[in-house]
């Protein structure tokens, strides 16, 4: 029996991993924006789920211990959206939908 719950122990050790949840703001504005950003996330090494709402404008995101902030953020920035540390490359926007082009608008203006 204790030979049982030991072999137990280490197959359910080796298969949970360690788990963030973290919320970052994202700015976007369309259901295509929710595509891209969410696509964009999961490329992200340690991102195993990321989720972003349109009304909020949050990504929920489960990590583990390979993720880096950092990454995410300036990934999300090469891709065209904003967060809260970086702006979004205006030029990746030039071949999205008229609605996605806000960032676009958003540099003129600062």
């Amino acid at each position: 029996m204790k030979n049982i719950l030991v072999c137990l122990f280490i197959l359910l050790s080796f298969g949970l991993k360690a788990q963030n949840e973290i919320k970052v703001w994202v700015d976007g504005s369309c259901e295509t924006c929710k595509e891209r950003i969410e696509k964009a996330s999961m490329q992200i090494m340690g991102v195993n789920k990321a989720t972003w709402d349109v009304s909020t404008q949050m990504l929920s995101l489960d990590t583990d211990e390979n993720f880096y902030q950092d990454d995410l953020l300036t990934h999300l920035s090469s891709v065209g959206y904003d967060t809260k540390d970086y702006l979004g490359d205006p030029l990746a926007t030039d071949n999205y939908s008229f609605c996605c082009k806000y960032i676009e608008l958003k540099n003129v203006q600062r």
